[in-house]
């Protein structure tokens, strides 16, 4: 049936009512050429002369144009309007990928959201695109015909209203039992394409391991119980459509045998009888219509379903703070923390040296807590490191810094973004994100390294990438900025990978915040001795909060913040948390971390001078 979710898109309405009036005006032409058909009829029975009957034949055909040519209208009104409705959907998804960062298809599967985008659209339109005329004509053609059919024949009105109501409440529950099989041929249909995906990105490394078999068969599997799937879907529709054509062929012949019992002994006339028996198939056309295209609208509601939910956002999960959700030694720790010694107030917000500031944020995922009571403040031009364990939430509290993720209590404040939402394009501007491992767009590396800023020369990228240490790279290249790397392309190493992501903080001087999720963590230590210049660059001029593992990164910074369990536990200058910073930065203790500082700073020394001056 029709879905009422639909009216909220722009012109679904309008179209809706157009639909209708159209279906009206078919209903009364549909009266009109059963009436002339039958007058015709009834002439020529009664011994009439030829030329009797030839204006009531005329007007049946024309009837009969103005009904199709109406159909035909009505079909391209839906059709219209179904178009331009799925590609506002189209349009919102991917504006919701990109506003959420690609979380959304990280969390639905690339493939699944490809899927849901392409495919998912495309049933939606065609639900829309079958569901307008036909709801407008269940409502507006076959209700006044069947008023017609009770207005020239009572009997005949009772019979079909006693049918009617059967076939609805029949095709009710068919659509429960429906909408189940629906729902599992799209989970189906989204676990083979993120599945037959996830087995084209991977094929090299499957081949290489000899289970290129052994996956192929799943795929297989995955396709079977998807085809298992579809088959129960179109069953269903199928007996769907088969029951109720046969339900409409039992009403027409139950008006016409008990027509012509009542024609024999005169209780009825030719001409009433047989404009009722012409009008029956007509007022039950719209709901025989509905049923043959039932199974083609299943699909489409459940897309609609999956879209509107990733477009209009899941429900928000409740933090999980304070119900047990935490560990009890979280707890220890301070509930609040500043850069600034104390808990900031509110009469900091417009300060100008203030750049961020957090107000007991907090964040969970899938009902687990991530971050709990989060409050600090990073001051304009400070460099900020977090450290802590892995799971500590070093990411999260980047992301929802960066606008990336949105916290579900508590807030964030910037003088770009205001309180609230970071996620708005003026926060966005001033920001550039460094990650873990750093996307390589399947592009040129002039458009891999102009991504924050589409407009710089060819100068200000060759610039950049020497900062970064890939100058020799780009001219050993015959391409030079026009050669194409990822995936299609030139291949990168984990550290040229991320000192591209590097370029791409540097090309853009007006992007004075800069977050740094552990740009070095992929790598060994003599590169990431190699990176460090480059990094040391970036951060010059610049608000740095960077999430790091490396003790001999610290001494770049001004303050550091330890989180623990998903807490502030501590915070100030590097050199007053040294007792606390050998047992979170270093899983193998002190002594394994000042190994790893020695051995990196030798690697400094060596690579750059003073890693202050690099």
């Amino acid at each position: 049936m029709f879905d009422g979710r639909l009216l909220g898109f722009s012109g679904v309405r309008a179209a809706l009512a157009l639909c209708c009036l159209l279906a009206l005006a078919m209903a009364a032409a549909c009266f009109g050429q059963s009436a002339a058909l039958a007058s015709a009829l009834d002439a020529l029975r009664a011994g009439s002369p030829a030329d009797a009957a030839a204006l009531p034949l005329a007007t049946f055909v024309g009837c009969l144009v103005v009904v199709r040519a109406l159909g035909c209208l009505q079909d391209r009104v839906a059709d219209a309007r179904a178009w331009a409705v799925a590609d506002e959907l189209r349009d919102c998804l991917v504006g919701k990928l990109f506003d959420s960062a690609g979380r959304v298809s990280a969390r639905q599967g690339a493939g699944a959201f490809a899927s849901l985008a392409v495919e998912g659209c495309s049933q939606v339109r065609t639900y829309l695109r079958l569901t307008l005329p036909r709801a407008a004509n269940l409502a507006f053609q076959m209700v006044p015909l069947l008023l017609c059919v009770t207005a020239l024949d009572w009997v005949s009105g009772v019979i079909v209203a006693a049918v009617v109501p059967v076939m609805v409440f029949y095709l009710a529950l068919l659509g429960k039992q429906a909408k189940a099989s629906a729902v599992e041929q799209l989970s189906r249909g989204s676990y083979l394409s993120g599945h037959f995906l996830d087995s084209v990105h991977g094929l090299p490394t499957l081949v290489a391991f000899g289970r290129d078999g052994e996956w192929g068969a799943s795929v297989r599997r995955a396709s079977e119980r998807f085809r298992e799937a579809t088959m129960a879907t179109l069953k269903v529709a199928t007996l769907s459509g088969a029951v109720l054509d046969l339900g409409c062929t039992l009403a027409g012949a139950a008006v016409a045998v008990m027509l012509g019992f009542r024609l024999v002994d005169g209780s009825v006339s030719f001409l009433g009888a047989f404009t009722v028996l012409l009008l029956v198939p007509l007022a039950l056309a719209p709901l025989r219509a509905f049923a043959s295209d039932f199974h083609a609208t299943l699909d489409g509601r459940e897309s609609l379903t999956r879209v509107l939910e990733l477009v209009q956002g899941l429900p928000k999960e409740p933090c999980g703070v304070g119900d047990g959700g935490l560990p009890e030694d979280a707890e220890s720790g301070p509930r609040e923390a500043s850069l600034r010694g104390c808990a900031p107030s509110a009469a900091s917000a417009g300060s100008a040296e203030t750049m961020l500031r957090c107000e007991g944020a907090a964040f969970s995922r899938d009902g687990a807590p991530i971050l709990s009571d989060v409050s600090l403040l990073v001051p304009q031009g400070a460099k900020v490191a977090l450290v802590g364990r892995s799971g500590a939430g070093k990411s999260t509290l980047l992301s929802l810094m960066a606008g990336m993720e949105e916290p579900c209590a508590g807030r964030l404040c910037s003088p770009a973004g205001g309180c609230g939402r970071l996620a708005q394009a003026r926060w966005r501007d001033r920001v550039s994100f460094v990650p873990q491992n750093a996307a390589v767009l399947a592009a040129s590396i002039r458009d891999n390294v102009a991504l924050y800023r589409p407009c710089a020369s060819d100068g200000q990228v060759r610039r950049a990438l020497e900062q970064v240490g890939l100058g020799d790279l780009l001219d050993g290249l015959p391409d030079g900025l026009d050669t194409v790397v990822g995936r299609g392309g030139r291949a990168l190493s984990g550290g040229q990978a991320q000192r591209l992501a590097l370029a791409r903080a540097l090309v853009d001087p007006d992007r004075d915040v800069l977050f740094l999720d552990e740009p070095t963590a992929s790598v060994d230590l003599w590169t990431e001795a190699e990176m460090a210049p480059a990094l040391l660059r970036a951060m010059e001029g610049r608000t740095v909060v960077m999430a790091t593992h490396r003790l001999s990164w610290l001494e770049h910074f001004d303050q550091v913040v330890v989180l623990e369990a998903g807490r502030v536990v501590a915070q100030g200058a590097p050199g007053s948390l040294a007792g606390i910073l050998g047992g979170v930065c270093a899983p193998e203790g002190l002594a394994g971390a000042a190994a790893e500082h020695l051995s990196l700073r030798g690697a400094l020394e060596g690579r750059c001078g003073d890693g202050r001056q690099a």
